[in-house]
This record gives C-alpha cells, structure tokens and sequence, in this order.
C-alpha cells in the first residue's frame, strides 16, 4: 500500500552515517511502474559516477550493464531499488549486480509484497503495517508541534482527524500541513471531510491531496502544479526549479526580497507542508535537490491538466521516445517555448509509428531538443508551423527534410549529428523563407550547395567546428541582407571560402558585411 513510509525508512537507512562509512559505493534508483532497462541502469551510473554521465548517456543497454558489473565488482556496495513493480525489473538487473561475498547488500522497496520472496525465496521481507489511530494522533500532534503548536482544546478533533487518515503516515503529515495552516474554526471541515469510510488505499491519499490542494495559498497552486511536468522520481535540481517558475511568473515580485529569494521561500513553504521531499543537501547547507512521493506525482498529473495549459515556458522537461511522450506532450498545447531531452526507454523499440507529432503544438515558437539519448534514426518528426527558433543537438540527419519548409523560423542552431551524417547538404529553392541566423556547428557535411535562390532573409552565419567543409553554396555571395559570417575552429580553407563570398558580396553593393574568423585550424 502507498504511504505507509517504504520510502522514507530506506531513505533514513541509505543516508545513515554508519552506512555511509561501512560501503564503499552507495547508489540509489528509482524503478516504478513505467521501467526501461536502460533508464535504471544509467540511473545506477550516475549515481555512482556522475562526472561520466554524459559518456554513459551514450551507451546502449548491454554496455551499461557491463560498466555496471565492473564499476561494482570488487567493491562492498548498497543499492536501494525503490519502488520495483515485478520480477522482471529485477531479473533484468541482477546480472549486474556481482556476489563477492564481501558484505554488499541490495535493499528493495515495494508495493507487491510477494515480490521479496521472489527476488530471494529465503529472505525476510519487512513488511510496515499500518498505523493504529493512537499512533496517528501521536504523529499529528509531532507533526503541529514542529510547525508551531496543537491546541488542546481540539483534541477531540485530533482524534476524528488522525483516525480519518487511515493509518496511513503519508496522510497524516500531509494533513497536519493543512492544519498548521488553518484557522482553529477550520479543523472541523478538515475532520468531517476524512470521516467517509468508503476510501483507502490510494484513493484516499489522492482525495486528501485534493484537500491539501484546496487549502494552498493561491501564489503556491501552479509551483505544486509545475511538478506534473518532471518525470515520476526525477531528482529536481533547486536552482533549476526556481528559475523555471520565475521565467513561469509564477514568483510574486516585492521591493524587500530578490526574486530569487521568494522562490526559495515558496520551495520551503512546499517542504514545510510535507508536499515535497528534500532530496539532497548542499555540503554548505541549504537543499541542492527535490523530489515529490509518487502519489504525488499521480495527483499531480491527474489534477493538472489541463493548469498546464496555460504553461508558456518548460526547459527542463525529459520526454521517452514513445506513445507516453505524445501523452505527456497533450498536456501542453499552450506552450510557446520548449526545452527538452530525448531519450529511447523499452517503450521507444515497441510497436508504434515511429511518428512524433509535435505539430499540434500551435503556439510553439521556440524549441530545443536533444538527442544525446538516442540511437535509432528513423524517427520522424512533424513540427508546428509557427515555430520561430529552432535547435537541435546531436540529431539524426534525417530530420533535415523537415526544416526547411518551416515558413516562420527564423533561427535555426544545428549543432552536431549522429555519427554517419550526411556528407553533402543541397538547400533547395524556397526552403527557410525568413531565416535570419543560422548555426552549423560539428557538423559532417562536407559539401554545402544550393538549388536556386534560397536563405533570401538571412543576416548572421555562424560555421564552428565543421572540421570536413570544402564547399559553401555560392548564393550566400548574393544574398543583400547579410551582416555577419562568423568562423570559430573551423580548417583554414573555410577562411579563405567566407573571404570569397565578401568579394562577391561587396560586388553585390553589400559593403557592410562583416567576416569575423576565430582560432582558425591548419589541416
């Protein structure tokens, strides 16, 4: 059953300080219902190593847990897998994990209570019972003292409260959060709304969420909400948070504080309310990371919909290749700008259309997307009209085709391919109507050529690190609105080619035309 403190307690055990000396590799992963072999494995590593998280994010399954044995072997380690939903999970993983009998140890979490017997016929699981209602009650009354006070003349209250939470501790301090927060004359409707017997479970700690939710100051209601775009466990860096809420508007300006400051406060006020987890300190102090309990994530999800809508700036979003991505992306048709990490999960190698429409997406006009995660190439991509800005990093090539007819963008940033990209790129006439910026940058082309007249808007060039370029297409000569072409790290012939195109532009009456050449590299 959710809420009873699984988490928690594995939690207070990983982060024990007699734990922390005793191993010598401590890593925590969090498995869920939605499980990718690949995902979790890359979640061990950069537990462990997260200096090579970039070198892993580049591994397939296998080498990840091949990295994973010999990263592991030899060494006493503890790995917390929290929240494993079947026996496959673990069969997947177990290869990785090597027996040298030398005191390691794993520590599972989990709803299915047979699965311990599963994993290890002769083990004894701990099984965490649920709380009687004297016991919630002494929790309630822990849980106000630390927030300020429980007022003795509603005690009787308290008792209607704590047994309405149903045993369960999760319920129990999300509702002494609301309490702490509210009037005496307000705990009566808090106690008549946990008194219906026709709940439990999970259903009960989504309608005290409700609660919870109801009774939240109004500035709070959409941070809460914004939570529904991370990914189920995602450790939320603090700063990355708070500067989403503010590019959001989500953060109320005052003369007093800076801006950063009242985010901060408004992530304390969440914590205080037992609606976000900490999940890791800074070594001066202070939280460096959050997380949200799973529940939380489901009401989140559920309750937030449409809110979401109204959302105009996401950067910080990780989506699966997949039909979940298309799910998740529904929850968005408002949003102007998008920032966001691709990855391939067991979902992505499944039976869909390989087809990730985006075009639906009709306010969009900035996108960036990254593809350090994924490997397969036949991806097809439909992007909206209205797009204005555009970036990808480490794209299939074959995405190209479905740029150039973009009638709206106006930047476009291109900046490294999969290994084996084309080797020529033809512009065809018509193509990038109003582009005025574009970026090339470790890219694999060697020959740039056009068809016609095309790129008739573009102002600024930038080539960086196209190591194999020999050719530039010879309309970039005649194009009267460029102002700038800038070469960085680029063989020294690209120099002499952008030299060129100033003749022929200044041919062209174009004497403005400014070539700036940085670090150039002798081949």
């Amino acid at each position: 059953m959710p809420g009873l403190g699984k988490t928690t307690l594995a939690n207070k055990v990983y982060h024990d300080p007699m734990i922390v000396c005793h191993f010598h590799i401590r890593a925590w992963c969090c498995i869920s219902q939605v499980y990718g072999k690949k995902d979790v494995l890359f979640q061990i590593l950069a537990c462990i190593d997260p200096l090579c998280s970039d070198e892993y994010s580049r591994m397939d399954a296998d080498d990840l847990a091949i990295a994973l044995y010999h990263c592991l072997k030899e060494h006493r380690y503890l790995l917390v897998l929290d929240d494993v939903w079947d026996i496959e999970a673990w069969n997947a993983l177990k290869v990785s994990f090597p027996n040298d009998a030398n005191g390691s140890r794993i520590l599972l979490t989990s709803q299915i209570s047979k699965l311990a017997l599963e994993v290890k016929p002769a083990s004894k699981p701990l099984h965490l019972r649920q709380l009687t209602d004297d016991e919630c009650l002494e929790l309630l009354q822990k849980k106000l003292v630390e927030r300020g006070g429980y007022p003795p003349a509603l005690l009787l209250h308290g008792k209607h409260i704590a047994k309405g939470c149903k045993g369960l501790p999760l319920t129990v301090v999300i509702t002494a959060g609301i309490l702490a927060n509210l009037e005496q004359d307000g705990w009566e409707e808090i106690a008549e709304s946990l008194s219906s017997d026709t709940v439990c479970g999970t259903e009960h700690c989504k309608s005290i969420l409700e609660l919870r939710y109801k009774h939240l100051p109004h500035h709070l209601k959409p941070c809460l909400l914004y939570f529904g775009a991370f990914r189920e466990d995602q450790e939320i860096p603090i700063w990355t948070l708070m500067r989403l809420w503010i590019a959001e508007g989500f953060v109320q300006k005052t003369e007093a504080k800076r801006i950063e400051d009242i985010a901060e406060d408004y992530i304390m006020d969440l914590i205080g309310r037992s609606l976000v987890m900490v999940d890791k300190q800074k070594s001066t102090g202070g939280i460096k990371t959050c997380r949200i309990h799973d529940l939380l994530h489901e009401f989140y999800n559920m309750d937030s919909s449409s809110d979401l809508c109204n959302l105009d700036t996401i950067s910080a979003l990780e989506l699966d290749l997949g039909q979940s991505m298309d799910k998740i992306m529904q929850k968005f048709p408002n949003i102007r700008k998008l920032k966001c990490s691709l990855r391939e999960t067991e979902e992505s190698f499944g039976d869909w259309n390989k087809i990730v429409a985006m075009d639906f997406l009709r306010r969009l006009e900035s996108l960036k997307l990254s593809f350090y995660r994924v490997k397969e190439k036949d991806y097809e991509f439909s992007f909206p009209m209205n797009l204005k800005k555009l970036t990808l990093e480490a794209f299939p090539w074959s995405m190209i085709s479905s740029i150039g007819s973009l009638p709206n963008l106006e930047v476009l940033k291109l900046l490294g391919t999969k290994a084996g990209g084309e080797k020529i790129w033809n512009t065809e006439e018509g193509e990038f109507p109003k582009l005025k910026f574009l970026k090339l940058e470790l890219l694999c082309i060697v020959r740039w050529t056009c068809s016609g007249d095309h790129l008739p808007c573009l102002q600024k060039l930038v080539l960086k690190s196209c190591w194999n370029l020999e050719e530039l297409p010879s309309c970039l000569g005649e194009i009267p609105t460029l102002e700038l072409i800038q070469v960085h790290r680029c063989p020294g012939h690209v120099g002499s080619l952008v030299q060129e195109i100033k003749e022929e532009q200044m041919n062209w009456g174009n004497v403005n035309l400014k070539i700036l050449v940085l670090d150039q590299r002798i081949l």
